[in-house]
């Protein structure tokens, strides 16, 4: 069986966060305590803010039972779900927000 080219995205937000959900996420996703610790942050912060999630379909099913299994309400609407095909996910993304920088106009010299 070879694995799926289309992905899930969806969106995370502060009111969706507790142990409850934070575990199940864990679980499905493999997320690592420094990952967790993101979401926990998140949820002390501005409510509109939110944290984008990519993965397999069969991995967003999962994540659904388990969270369905774990008690967590249901806001499926809040998840923002999308699938995303293969020949869309050319449109890649760069985050050069934390590197430094040399400031405008500076020249390095050797």
């Amino acid at each position: 069986m070879t694995m799926s080219k289309d992905r899930v995205v969806f969106h995370i937000t502060p009111r969706l966060i507790g142990s409850s959900f934070v575990d199940t996420l864990r679980k499905a996703f493999g997320l690592t305590e420094a990952e967790v610790k993101i979401l926990y942050a998140l949820r002390q912060g501005d409510r509109d803010d939110s944290i984008k999630l990519i993965c397999r379909p069969s991995q967003f099913a999962r994540f659904l039972i388990w969270r369905n299994e774990a008690g967590c309400s249901n806001s499926f609407k809040e998840l923002g779900a999308k699938i995303v095909p293969e020949e869309t996910q050319r449109i890649k993304q760069l985050d050069v927000s934390e590197r430094r920088t040399a400031n405008y106009g500076e020249t390095k010299e050797d």
